[in-house]
Formats: structure tokens, C-alpha cells, sequence
């Protein structure tokens, strides 16, 4: 359960716990209620029945409980929608050596097209011989490692509809790979 629903569902407790006492305040002798929870502590022959009908008071607390109820539970699906819109940007792992090889997959396939928008990329150099870089449209160029690195690099990154290519600088001719950003 997110933060939000959370702070919902206790505001929700207490606005319950606020009606009890209210209720058990007006229709019970203080002497009657139990000081830690203001329900009031009354035998069953004071029933909250009146003629047959429900107190208003009891029947304006049902109607309570529900609203509160139906406050909490849009309060988390609106909670929801705005945590999912707040989802990190889709991975998109580009591993380079240890041998003459490049790849760029997303969810271990490897990409071909993607949609424009917001990437994580998570390059992995795995040789001090080789580097990883992206081209793109309109002069987009972007070096994520050099040749003498080795390890893990982050980077998170726009694109924008065109035609890309991943590529190992000293070897460019045959180490590298091509994807297709659509709208």
C-alpha cells in the first residue's frame, strides 16, 4: 500500500473513531464510556432501536462509515495512478564485449524499434579494448564509455523519432547495431 493510501486509511480510522465518540457522547452517560476508545459501555436492554426504526444518529454514522469508506478507496486508486505515472523510464541494457560483440536489448530481446520517449540506458563495457556510443538524428551523439573503461554506466536518456545506431568507436565497420524511434 503507497504513503497516500496509507495517511488515507488512518484519517479514514479517525474520522470513524471521531463519530463513535460523538455518538457515545450524546446518547451515553459520561460515566459510561471507556476513556481509551469512547465506546460507550452499555448493557443490550439500551438498544439503539427507537420504535422499530434506527436512531438518526446511528443512521447518520452508517452513512458516515460508508462516505468514509468511498473517500478512502479513491483517495488509494488516485494514489495509484499518480505513483504509476511517476514509473522510472523503460531499461534498455547495452553490453559491449568481452569478445567483438555490441547488443542493446530490452527485456533480453534484442531492439530493432522503440517508441520515442524517455530511456534508462545501462551500458555494460565488459573490455579495455572497446567503448559504446549512440548516433542519432539531426547530429544526436552520445559516447556512454571509452576504450579503456571496463564496468557499468547509467544513463537515462530522451529519443526522438529517427533512425539510431549503437556502435564501438575502433571498430565501427563491424561492431554495431541499428533501432528505429517511431512517434
Amino acid at each position: 500500500m503507497t504513503r497516500s493510501a496509507n495517511r488515507v486509511e488512518v484519517q479514514s480510522r479517525l474520522l470513524v473513531r471521531t463519530h463513535l465518540c460523538e455518538l457515545a457522547l450524546d446518547d451515553t452517560d459520561p460515566q459510561d464510556l471507556d476513556p481509551t476508545d469512547c465506546v460507550p459501555q452499555t448493557d443490550p436492554a439500551r438498544a439503539p432501536y427507537i420504535s422499530g426504526h434506527l436512531h438518526q444518529g446511528r443512521r447518520d454514522f452508517a452513512v458516515s462509515i460508508r462516505l468514509a469508506y468511498v473517500v478512502a478507496l479513491v483517495a488509494a486508486v488516485v494514489g495509484v495512478t499518480a505513483t504509476s505515472s511517476l514509473a522510472a523510464p523503460p531499461k534498455l541494457v547495452g553490453t559491449v564485449g568481452p569478445g567483438f560483440t555490441i547488443t542493446l536489448t530490452k527485456g533480453g530481446k534484442k531492439v530493432t524499434k522503440l517508441k520515442a520517449g524517455k530511456y534508462t540506458f545501462v551500458i555494460n563495457d565488459k573490455s579495455s579494448m572497446h567503448s559504446y556510443g549512440l548516433d542519432g538524428p539531426h547530429g544526436f551523439a552520445k559516447d556512454f564509455t571509452s576504450v579503456s573503461f571496463i564496468g557499468t554506466k547509467t544513463f537515462t536518456l530522451t529519443l526522438k523519432k529517427g533512425k539510431y545506431k549503437y556502435y564501438c568507436t575502433p571498430h565501427e565497420s563491424f561492431m554495431f547495431g541499428n533501432f528505429t524511434v517511431t512517434s
